[in-house]
């Protein structure tokens, strides 16, 4: 069945006894060793002030770590301890000696409080926009 869906040419290199082998191998074909670190360049070079959310900043962090994880198998506890790292380095220098008690280790605890203070930030930024909406004309 798989070989109907895969370019033959892709197909004739290579072989596996089940779909996630077939899958692996596809993928290993798209993400070549050298693109490892050209992966690994660019998650050093993701800041958090490059996205408008820490969810963002996270999603980058993650889908990089799937692909590099294509090139080079990690085993989750890996990934977990590479996105630790690479978040706690995108931080700017203000939140890192902010959270500097938590320690980077403390991720989670990390990206809680930045996801509250984003929540205020919002919060405060509609209610601001609500209260000029609600203006009579003229006041």
């Amino acid at each position: 069945m798989i070989e109907y869906l895969v370019d033959p040419e892709i197909f004739s290199q290579i072989s596996g006894e089940n779909f996630l082998e077939i899958k692996t191998q596809i993928l290993k074909l798209k993400y070549s060793i050298s693109t490892h670190s050209a992966y690994t360049s660019y998650l050093r070079r993701t800041y958090l002030s490059n996205f408008h959310l820490i969810d963002e900043y996270l999603y980058s962090i993650e889908e990089t770590i799937k692909r590099i994880s294509v090139i080079k198998p990690m085993t989750n506890e890996d990934k977990e301890s590479f996105k630790k790292e690479i978040f706690y380095e995108g931080l700017p220098s203000t939140l890192k000696i902010e959270f500097a008690a938590e320690g980077s280790e403390n991720v989670e605890k990390i990206i809680t409080q930045i996801r509250k203070t984003e929540e205020q930030i919002v919060n405060s930024f509609n209610l601001n926009n609500s209260k000029r909406l609600s203006r009579p004309a003229g006041t």
